[in-house]
């Protein structure tokens, strides 16, 4: 995988989401954003909400979150 290229982590997240895999998703989400750029925030977002689904503690499903509108439109900032 390409470090700017997360396109692919999403959708996969994305469909283990769907599809109620709560657990795949929260370890996928967890090697993605190790191994990719999250620019949009997307991955924090999808980060989250696994996290939340697996019983994750709420800390870390706010630290997604946090950096999720870190890095969305609104907080993002060329020098991110």
């Amino acid at each position: 995988m390409r470090p700017d290229f997360p396109q692919a982590y999403l959708r996969l997240i994305g469909l283990l989401e769907d599809r109620g895999k709560a657990q795949e998703a929260y370890r996928l989400s967890g090697l993605a954003l190790q191994q990719t750029q999250d620019y949009s925030g997307e991955l924090n977002v999808l980060a989250a909400w696994a996290a939340f689904e697996t019983g994750r503690p709420e800390a870390e499903v706010r630290g997604f979150l946090d950096e999720a509108v870190k890095r969305g439109p609104r907080g993002a900032s060329p020098s991110n």
